[in-house]
């Protein structure tokens, strides 16, 4: 519980507070394990990944025109960019 309040803090933005919401009797430590187990983990983020690319080469195969292809682009340098993320957090904090 200790490694992840080191790695993870919660969110300050007021959509991502009202979208992570876990109810007001959850004490602050069980929170902060939740976010980190959200934003923190192989299989949430192999998930996400998994969906995100998906969808998006679905519609650039359905409709093959530029615009497309560039969100496909974009979305994989996006999760490419997370899982560099992940990872040197993960390597900094053992």
């Amino acid at each position: 519980m200790n490694r992840q309040t080191e790695v993870f803090t919660l969110p300050r933005g007021r959509a991502a507070k009202w979208l992570l919401h876990a109810g007001a009797d959850i004490p602050r430590a069980i929170r902060i394990v939740l976010v980190g187990s959200l934003f923190g983990t192989l299989p949430i983020f192999a998930g996400g990944v998994l969906n995100t690319v998906l969808v998006a080469w679905l519609l650039a195969r359905r409709h093959p025109t530029l615009a497309f292809h560039i969100w496909l682009a974009l979305e994989i340098a996006v999760c490419m960019a997370r899982l560099v993320v992940l990872v040197v957090a993960a390597a900094g904090h053992p």
